[in-house]
């Protein structure tokens, strides 16, 4: 993957000023460029490394994503925060521990190949081309259209350029602001889930998802909607996205991962995709599309 230069992001945002670029934190000469997007409707902040959303608030609103004041922005590490999309697996890799956890895409630039505008939301499409490597011995092409104004909507696509079948998993990994202590999820009431805590043994969910402690789960075959119960509710929607995982490591883990410290306590993850047992088998030149959606209940 050729990555950008700042000079050609420029050029497509020639024509629309509300997006502006800059360096991220603690990096130099252009080596990991951010974008800024200042749209009547919303504010953002956007990754070109992994196509990663960092920061989204409509206006008016704060922060609906919590993006680490640790958050290590060295090329090729992982951006803790926001929501980084993991692909071509989701995790440890079932096949091969030793590959890197969450695959390849959120780690490598992606290319911007359009934006597009108007009174009510600005809309940024991003791909991603993989060669088959060591890591991952299919080819694919992944695009992501990331669509914000008055809620945010992320749409993956990926088409899988192999000879052979190959097996797909992806989480949209969202690292939503919230109190750990104090929320609750809703909306996964009597599924089952692998709980990650306790050696993925599976489990009924009784009531709404609360916070007391680590909490690592892997929610296959959901269809419904999740809220995230704050004093301003969101919803999480997934359309063509099985898997709910919900996640944050609560206070004896998180002090001990140097970008999250005591930033466990502002965030819980509600991530939608398609891993474990809802993972996809793709055949040649066949597609797989979900999309994400957020939203003021």
């Amino acid at each position: 993957m050729i990555k950008q230069s700042r000079q050609q992001l420029e050029q497509q945002f020639a024509d629309i000023a509300t997006v502006t670029i800059e360096q991220a934190p603690n990096t130099a000469d252009d080596t990991q460029l951010l974008l800024r997007i200042n749209h009547p409707a919303c504010g953002a902040l956007i990754s070109v490394q992994g196509a990663q959303i960092l920061r989204f608030a409509p206006t008016n609103n704060s922060d609906w994503l919590w993006l680490s004041e640790h958050a290590d922005f060295t090329p090729g590490a992982a951006i803790r925060g926001g929501i980084p999309v993991c692909l071509p697996w989701f995790g440890v890799n079932r096949q091969n521990p030793d590959l890197p956890k969450h695959g390849v895409a959120r780690n490598q630039p992606w290319q911007l190949v359009d934006v597009t505008e108007t009174r009510d939301d600005i809309c940024l499409i991003w791909r991603l081309d993989h060669v088959a490597d060591h890591l991952f011995g299919h080819d694919f092409r992944a695009e992501l259209s990331i669509e914000m104004g008055k809620q945010l909507s992320l749409s993956l696509t990926i088409k899988h350029l192999g000879d052979t079948t190959a097996a797909y998993s992806f989480a949209l990994h969202s690292y939503l602001r919230a109190n750990a202590s104090e929320v609750e999820v809703s909306g996964l009431e009597g599924n089952t889930y692998l709980d990650n805590t306790q050696g993925l043994s599976t489990h009924t969910q009784h009531g709404n998802i609360v916070f007391d402690g680590e909490v690592d789960r892997v929610y296959a075959n959901t269809h419904q909607a999740q809220i995230l119960h704050t004093a301003f509710p969101r919803v999480i929607e997934g359309d063509g996205c099985p898997t709910c995982i919900v996640w944050n490591p609560g206070k004896q883990l998180g002090l001990t991962m140097a970008d999250v410290q005591t930033g466990w306590q502002d965030y819980v993850c509600v991530e939608r995709g398609a891993a474990f047992d809802d993972e996809v088998t793709l055949a040649p030149q066949t597609t797989l599309t979900a999309t994400m959606t957020l939203k003021q209940l």
